[in-house]
């Protein structure tokens, strides 16, 4: 019977804590892009379809080329359009860097 009653304390403090807590009526979601330009290979290995490789294949790229677009990856030895365009809605715009 103590189990019991502990355990109907313990949800009536959650659901007081709960239900005092302040409401808010706006959430901010703020999506995670990556910067093509200023990414660490690691961090361009999260894009869907970015292996090692291709990563390094990135770094190399904008040593010599500035990434301001996903289309700026046309360049890069093994990436099409299709690729670009799965890239779209990761990829920071100018927009979103400053």
């Amino acid at each position: 019977m103590n189990v019991v009653h502990i355990a109907l304390i313990l949800f009536c403090i959650v659901t007081l804590v709960i239900e005092t807590m302040p409401h808010t009526d706006y959430v901010e979601i703020v999506p995670f892009r990556i910067d093509l330009q200023t990414a660490k290979s690691y961090e361009l290995e999260m894009l869907p379809g970015i292996g090692p490789k291709m990563a390094q294949r990135i770094v190399e790229y904008r040593k010599t080329h500035e990434l301001r677009t996903p289309e700026d990856l046309d360049g890069v030895y093994g990436i099409g359009e299709l690729k670009i365009r799965h890239l779209q809605w990761l990829v920071a715009t100018e927009d979103e860097k400053q």
